[in-house]
C-alpha cells in the first residue's frame, strides 16, 4: 500500500537523519491519550499522527462520528510547543473545536474576524487575539481561508518565523468544501495551496472529510498539491453500520403525517422518556415550525420535549436548545441546515451557526433516528445527515429519507413566448413561497435531462436520484459512490431494500411452458410465400414492430437512463466527464425508440457514439432485459384473458344447461 510504503519510507529517514524512534512514538502518543481521554486510540488514528510528525500530506476520509479530529491533537500533545493550523469553514465549528482541544489540556484559539478586533473585544471585556497569538504558546489555531489571505495582521503572523518554527501542519477540516465552495461562494477555497508559500517547506497539510466521492477527491488534491502518490492516504469509507436507512414516497412537500408512521404511538407515550431522541430535517425555514406544531399536536403532553431551530432564531434560543437537546429535554428537534446559496459572507456565517452545533457529534451521541423531509441536495448531503445518528454504536439508529411523489413523475416542458422551450423553475409546489426557503449547503444539484419535451416533476441530483430509485442495496450504491472500502457487516437490519429482499413474495401465477421451438405469441406471424413438400405455406414469424412505444418506451428510456447513471458511477466517476457525455440524450432517445437486433444496427442507428466499443453490448443486455419482460408480461396477460375467456364461456354453457334443465316439463305419468 503507497500509504504504509511512504510513511515507512519517512521513518527510515527521520531515523538516519534525528535517530527518530517509531516504536516509542506511538507508543508515547497512545499513553498521552489515555492519560487526557481515559480510553484507547485508534491505531488508524496514530497512523495519521504519526505521518504528520513526519512531514507527509496526508488525506483521510471517514464517516460522522468516526474520530478524525483526534489525529491532529496527538502530534501536539507529544509536541506541546508545537501548534497545528486547522481551516475550518464555519465560526462555530472553530469555537467547538477550540473548546475540544482545551478540553484535554491544550491550548488553542478561534481566530476569525469577531476575535481578532481590538475593539470588539474591548468592547467585550474579552483577551486581544492578535496580542493573545503572539504571547502565548498555542497547540490549535482555528481559522477559516478568507482570515489567512485577507486580513493582514494574521497574515503577518503566519509569515513571521517564529510561526515557521512552531507550526506542525496545516489541517483543512470538512475538505469538500474546498471543492463545493471554491467558486464565486467562497473563493479563498480556490486558494488554498497558496498556504505552502506562506509557511515553511515541507509543512504537511492534512485533509479530513466523511464524503469525499473520487471526482471530488481529486478535485480536493488538486486545489491542495496534494499528490496522493507520496501522500499517507487513509480511507475507511464513511459506512455507519448501526445505522438503517430508508427511503419512503409522501405524497407532496406539504405531507407532514407521512412524519407519523416513523414516530411512537400516541397512545404509548405518556411523558418525555418515551419518545426517542432524533431530529427531523427540513429544507425551509418556515417548515420546521409547521413540523414542530404538527408533531405537537400529536404528543400534546410532551410539547415541551419538542422543539425548531433555524436560522432566524436568536442566539441565546440556540444555546438554549443545543444544550437542552444535549441533555434530553428536548427529544425530537426539527431543524434546517442552511447553507451555501447565500452569497453574502457575513449573513452565511450567521445564517449558518445555528445548527452546525449539530455537527458536534461527540457530544450528542444517542440520537436515535434522523428524519430528512424532503430529497436533498445531493448524496453527500444526504449521508452526511444520516450520519447524526447513531454516534454510540451501540444504538441501533434509523435515517429514513421521505421523499415527494412529483420526483417520480415527468411533466411538459413549458413554452416561452416565441415557440422556444423554456424549462420550468424546478420548485416544489408545495415549498415556501416567500423566500424562506433554506438551501441545504450540499453539492450543487444538476440539471436534468429533457427527453421528448419532458422534464421530471422535481429536479433532483442524478446520483440523489438513483439513490432513492434504486431497488438494490443502498449501502451497496453508496459505498460505489464514495468508493468506501469492505464495511463491517450492519449491527441491525442493512436497509430498507435488503429487508424487503428478505420478505417472501408472492409466487407469480402458473404459465403454461410453450413447446421448445415454438413462435412467440406476442409477434406477429405470416404465411411463407414458398410453398412446402405439401404444397401449404408454413406460417413465418415475423420480425414484430420495428418501434418502441407507449409504456414499452417509458420503460426502456427508464432503464437507460438508470444503466447510464451506473455505469458513470462504477467505471467514469473520477474522471472530467459528466454522465451525460457516457450516452447522450439524442442518442438514448433513439435507442429507445427503434429496435437494434444487433451490433451492426445499434452502430448504424447511433454511428456517433464515443463509447459503442466499450458499452455497445451492454445497452443491447439492457433493451433486451427491458423486451423480455415486456414480452413475457403481454404474454401471461394474454394467456389470463384466453383464460378468463373460456371460463366465462364454460360458465355460459353450465347457465344455458341449467335454463334448459329448468325450462324441461315433467313427463306424463302413465297409468
Amino acid at each position: 500500500m503507497p500509504a504504509e510504503q511512504d510513511e515507512h519510507e519517512a521513518r527510515e529517514k527521520a531515523r538516519r537523519k534525528n535517530k527518530y524512534d517509531s516504536a516509542k512514538t506511538r507508543r508515547d502518543l497512545a499513553r498521552l491519550f489515555q492519560e487526557q481521554e481515559r480510553k484507547d486510540a485508534y491505531e488508524w488514528q496514530i497512523d495519521v499522527a504519526e505521518a504528520l510528525i513526519l512531514g507527509l500530506d496526508a488525506v483521510v476520509i471517514a464517516g460522522t462520528g468516526a474520530g478524525k479530529t483526534i489525529p491532529f491533537m496527538l502530534p501536539v500533545l507529544l509536541h506541546r510547543d508545537k501548534f497545528v493550523l486547522i481551516i475550518s469553514p464555519l465560526k462555530i465549528l472553530q469555537e467547538d473545536q477550540a473548546n475540544r482541544f482545551k478540553q484535554i489540556g491544550l491550548k488553542a484559539a478561534a481566530v476569525n474576524g469577531d476575535t481578532y478586533s481590538r475593539e470588539l473585544q474591548k468592547a467585550r471585556q474579552l483577551h486581544n487575539a492578535s496580542r493573545d497569538l503572539h504571547t502565548q504558546t498555542h497547540n490549535a489555531i482555528l481559522t477559516s481561508p478568507e482570515m489567512c489571505f485577507e486580513h493582514q495582521d494574521f497574515r503577518k503572523f503566519l509569515r513571521d518565523d517564529k510561526t515557521g518554527k512552531r507550526i506542525l501542519a496545516v489541517i483543512v477540516d470538512e475538505a469538500h468544501c474546498a471543492a463545493q465552495w471554491a467558486g464565486d461562494f467562497r473563493p479563498h477555497y480556490g486558494m488554498l495551496n497558496r498556504l505552502r508559500a506562506l509557511l515553511p517547506v515541507g509543512t504537511p497539510i492534512l485533509a479530513t472529510s466523511a464524503t469525499l466521492s473520487p471526482s471530488v477527491l481529486t478535485e480536493v488534491c488538486s486545489g491542495l498539491d496534494l499528490d496522493l502518490d507520496t501522500s499517507f492516504f487513509m480511507n475507511l469509507g464513511n459506512d455507519r453500520p448501526n445505522i438503517t436507512p430508508s427511503v419512503v414516497e409522501m405524497n407532496s412537500g406539504k405531507d407532514y403525517a407521512a412524519i407519523d408512521p416513523h414516530l411512537p404511538n400516541p397512545e404509548d407515550v405518556h411523558s418525555r422518556d418515551d419518545l426517542p431522541k432524533g431530529i427531523i430535517f427540513t429544507n425551509a425555514v418556515k417548515k420546521t415550525q409547521v413540523i414542530c406544531r404538527h408533531i405537537r399536536q400529536l404528543y400534546p403532553q410532551c410539547r415541551g420535549a419538542i422543539d425548531f431551530l433555524h436560522a432566524h432564531r436568536t442566539a441565546k434560543a440556540k444555546r438554549r436548545i443545543m444544550k437542552q437537546f444535549r441533555k434530553g429535554k428536548i427529544k425530537i428537534l426539527v431543524a434546517t441546515e442552511a447553507a451555501g446559496m447565500v452569497r453574502d459572507l457575513a449573513l452565511f456565517f450567521r445564517v449558518r451557526s445555528c445548527l452546525n452545533a449539530l455537527r458536534r457529534g461527540a457530544d450528542i451521541p444517542d440520537i436515535e433516528f434522523i428524519i430528512q423531509f424532503g430529497v436533498p441536495s445531493s448524496l453527500a448531503v444526504w449521508i452526511q445527515r444520516a450520519g447524526r445518528a447513531g454516534r454510540s454504536y451501540h444504538i441501533r439508529a434509523r435515517a429514513i429519507l421521505l421523499v415527494e411523489k412529483s420526483m417520480f413523475q415527468r411533466r411538459k416542458r413549458r413554452k416561452k413566448g416565441g415557440g422556444k422551450e423554456k424549462s420550468a423553475p424546478f420548485l416544489d409546489p408545495d415549498s415556501d413561497s416567500d423566500g424562506s426557503s433554506d438551501s441545504d449547503g450540499g453539492e450543487a444539484a444538476h440539471a436534468e435531462p429533457v427527453v421528448d419535451g419532458m422534464e421530471w416533476g422535481k429536479n433532483v441530483d442524478p446520483v440523489m436520484r438513483e439513490y432513492i430509485s434504486t431497488t438494490l442495496c443502498r449501502r451497496d450504491m453508496t459505498d460505489r459512490y464514495f468508493n468506501n472500502p469492505l464495511r463491517r457487516e450492519p449491527t441491525g437490519d442493512c436497509c430498507d431494500n435488503c429487508i424487503a429482499m428478505q420478505q417472501p413474495s408472492p409466487s407469480p401465477p402458473p404459465k403454461t411452458p410453450e413447446p421448445v421451438g415454438s413462435p412467440s405469441s406476442s409477434v406477429h406471424s405470416t404465411p411463407s410465400k414458398d410453398r412446402n413438400a405439401n404444397g401449404k405455406r408454413a406460417m413465418v414469424r415475423g420480425a414484430g414492430p420495428k418501434t418502441r412505444c407507449k409504456d414499452h418506451l417509458k420503460r426502456t428510456r427508464s432503464a437507460l437512463e438508470s444503466w447510464r447513471v451506473n455505469t458513470y458511477l462504477r467505471d467514469y466517476s473520477s474522471t472530467s466527464l459528466t454522465y451525460e457525455v457516457l450516452l447522450p440524450d439524442v442518442y438514448l432517445r433513439s435507442v429507445a425508440s427503434h429496435r437494434s437486433k444487433d451490433l451492426d444496427e445499434l452502430g448504424a442507428l447511433i454511428p456517433g457514439w464515443a463509447f459503442f466499443d466499450e458499452h455497445g453490448e451492454d445497452v443491447l443486455l439492457v433493451l433486451s432485459r427491458v423486451d423480455n419482460a415486456v414480452r413475457e408480461e403481454r404474454e401471461q396477460e394474454k394467456a389470463a384473458n384466453k383464460l378468463a375467456r373460456r371460463q366465462e364461456m364454460l360458465q355460459r354453457q353450465a347457465d344455458r344447461e341449467a335454463e334448459r334443465a329448468a325450462n324441461a316439463k315433467p313427463a306424463k305419468k302413465t297409468r
